[in-house]
């Protein structure tokens, strides 16, 4: 579900931008007035797809407890945080 709602608000927000061309980068007073609710369309589909975990994390999770697929190779596991690389 949340991989849906992300990938839609991520082809809104293009989509809108698109739309607007170079006038949807303004911003505040510099704004054209129809393009407010444009911007927040753009600008509010970071919040919702990051908010949530992005999407490689989310499909990982599908992956690994839906599917069943094995995890990433990782040696961090074992190896206590201070001996980590840097």
């Amino acid at each position: 579900m949340k991989i849906a709602i992300s990938d839609r608000l991520a082809f809104q927000g293009d989509l809108v931008e698109s739309l607007m061309g170079a006038d949807g980068m303004l911003w505040g007073s510099d704004a054209i007035d129809d393009g407010y609710w444009q911007t927040m369309v753009f600008m509010g589909q970071w919040m919702a797809r990051i908010g949530g975990g992005t999407e490689d994390v989310q499909r990982n999770i599908v992956g690994e407890r839906v599917l069943g697929l094995p995890r990433e190779p990782s040696n961090d596991r074992t190896t206590p945080f201070r001996e980590l690389p840097h």
